[in-house]
C-alpha cells in the first residue's frame, strides 16, 4: 500500500508530467537488499548475490543494486552492453542466456567476462569455438534442470521453469544416445574442451514467483548429490560456484528469510561447510514496488458488464497482466474529496478486446480476493482520476511495446535524499516513427 508520502511523491509528477508513468523509489529497493544481506549471510557467509537484469534494465535502476556490492545475471548481448555502460565490472557479470549468438559471445568473452552459464550441448560448442578463436580459457557453469516440479505452470503470476519439460538446462544423467545432459557436458568439459573451458559449477532456475519454498531444498540437495555422484565416478572438478536463481516473490508474501533458512538447512545436509559461493539472482524481489499511474479516461455503462473505466494506459504496459496472469493492487488518487464506493471493470486503450484488467485487487497481492475478478471496488470515479497500478515494477517497463503506435512511457526515480529524477523519457512520436523505418531509413 502506498505510503502519504509516496502519493505526495506521485502528486508532485503529476504537476508537471502526463500519464501514464511510472514510479520506483531508491529506498525500497535498498532495502529490500538489506533483506537479502540480513536473510543470507549469517546463515551462507558465501553467498554472492547478483540483480537479474531482465526485470528492469533502467540504466539509473541498475546502478543502485551496482552501487551495493551486488553482481549482474544478464541474459543478452544488449543486457551486457547496459551492465557494462552502467559500470558493471566484467568479472561480476554472469551470462545466462538460453540461445548466445558467437558475435555475442565473442563480445562477452573479449570484455573479461568469465561465467558463462551452458543451457545445452550445442550451446557449449558455440563456447568453445569462440574461445578457442580468441585463445583464451572461459569459464562457464551447467544450467541444469533438476526437475522438482512435476508440471509447467503459468497462472496467478507464478511461472515455473524447473519441471521434467522445461526448456531451459538439460538433464542431470545421460540418456542413451542424447549429449544434452550435465553428465555428458561435465565430460566433455573435463576432457576434450578441457584446453578453452574451466568448469566452475551448476546453475538453476525454478521459475518467478514461486510459492513453494521446499523446490529450491530440494534443487540444493539434487544438484550437490549428483556433484557427489560424479566424483565417486572420477569426474570430480573444483566447484567454485552453485547458482539457484531467484524467484522469490514480494517480501510481504513471503519473507525472503524464510528462503535462506530452507536453502542453508539443504546445504548443511548434503556439504558441511560449503566449499563453494552460492549465487543468488534476485530480480523481481528488488524492483516489483514500483508502480504505474495511469489517468481515468472515460467512464461508460455496460449492462452486462457493468460499470467500465477506460484508462490511458493498457497491456502494452503491464504485459505481465497477460503473459502471466499478473496480480496488481489498484488504487486511486481522486481530484476531490468526494465520496462512496462503487465496482468498476479497469480496461485499457487499446483496440484489442484482451486489453482488461482482471487480476486486480484493492488489498494485499495476492491471494486476498479470488483472482481473474473482472471488477473492483473502488471510490467513485471521474474522469481525471488517477488509478496507480501498486508492485507493478518488475517485467513492465521492459516488456512495453509500441502497439497502435503508443510511446513507452517516462520513468521517475525517487531518490533516497527524496529528490525526483527522470530516468527513461517518454519517447517521442518521431523517436518512435524512425524506429520503425519512417521516411524509409
Amino acid at each position: 500500500m502506498l505510503t502519504l508520502g509516496q502519493k505526495k511523491d506521485i502528486r508532485q509528477i503529476l504537476r508537471k508530467h502526463e500519464t501514464p508513468f511510472y514510479v520506483y523509489w531508491e529506498k525500497q529497493i535498498l532495502d529490500k537488499i538489506q533483506c537479502l544481506k540480513r536473510a543470507f549471510l549469517p546463515k551462507i557467509p558465501r553467498s554472492i548475490f547478483c540483480y537479474s537484469m531482465k526485470s528492469c534494465f533502467c540504466p539509473a535502476i541498475v546502478q543502485i543494486p551496482l552501487n551495493e556490492g551486488l553482481w549482474l545475471d544478464c541474459s543478452s548481448g544488449g543486457e551486457i552492453a547496459f551492465a557494462l555502460r552502467a559500470g558493471a565490472s566484467p568479472d561480476r557479470i554472469i551470462y545466462t542466456s538460453i540461445v548466445k549468438q558467437e558475435p555475442e559471445l565473442a563480445f562477452a568473452i573479449t570484455k573479461g567476462i568469465d561465467i558463462l552459464s551452458i543451457d545445452s550441448f550445442s550451446d557449449m560448442e558455440k563456447i568453445y569455438r569462440v574461445a578457442k578463436s580468441l585463445e583464451t580459457l572461459t569459464g562457464v557453469l551447467i544450467r541444469v534442470n533438476p526437475a522438482v516440479d512435476s508440471d509447467p505452470r503459468v497462472e496467478s503470476g507464478v511461472i515455473t521453469t524447473g519441471h521434467q519439460r522445461s526448456k531451459f538446462g538439460v538433464s542431470l544423467w545421460q540418456n542413451e544416445g542424447q549429449c544434452d545432459s550435465a553428465e555428458h557436458l561435465v565430460r566433455e568439459i573435463l576432457s576434450a574442451r578441457a584446453d578453452h573451458l574451466k568448469l566452475k559449477g551448476f546453475h538453476f532456475h525454478l521459475g518467478s514467483n514461486l510459492l513453494d519454498v521446499s523446490l529450491h531444498g530440494k534443487a540444493v540437495q539434487v544438484v550437490l548429490n549428483f556433484c557427489q555422484r560424479l566424483r565417486n565416478l572420477g569426474l570430480g572438478f573444483e566447484m567454485r560456484y552453485l547458482d539457484i536463481g531467484g524467484g522469490f516473490p514480494p517480501e510481504e508474501t513471503m519473507p525472503i528469510s524464510t528462503w535462506a533458512t530452507v536453502i542453508e538447512k539443504a546445504l548443511r545436509e548434503t556439504t558441511q561447510p560449503p566449499d563453494f559461493d552460492l549465487i543468488v539472482e534476485p530480480g523481481r524481489y528488488l524492483v516489483y514496488q514500483g508502480v504505474l499511474v495511469s489517468t481515468v479516461s472515460n467512464i461508460k455503462f455496460n449492462p452486462y458488464a457493468g460499470t467500465i473505466a477506460v484508462l490511458d494506459t493498457g497491456y502494452h504496459h503491464l504485459l505481465d497482466s497477460i503473459l502471466a496472469g499478473q496480480t496488481y493492487r489498484v488504487s486511486c488518487l481522486k481530484q476531490d474529496e468526494r465520496g462512496g464506493q462503487a465496482e468498476y471493470h479497469l480496461v485499457g486503450r487499446l483496440c484489442d478486446s484482451l486489453d482488461e484488467f482482471t487480476n486486480l485487487t484493492t488489498k494485499g497481492r495476492h491471494r486476498e480476493q479470488p483472482l481473474n475478478t473482472t471488477r473492483v471496488g473502488l471510490p467513485m470515479l471521474r474522469e481525471g482520476d488517477r488509478i496507480i497500478f501498486e508492485q507493478c515494477g518488475a517485467y513492465s517497463t521492459v516488456l512495453n511495446t509500441h502497439f497502435n503506435a503508443f510511446p513507452s512511457p517516462a520513468i521517475f526515480l525517487v531518490r533516497e535524499d527524496g529528490a525526483i529524477d527522470m530516468v527513461r523519457q517518454r519517447t517521442s512520436e518521431e523517436d518512435l516513427y524512425l524506429s520503425e523505418g519512417g521516411d524509409f531509413l
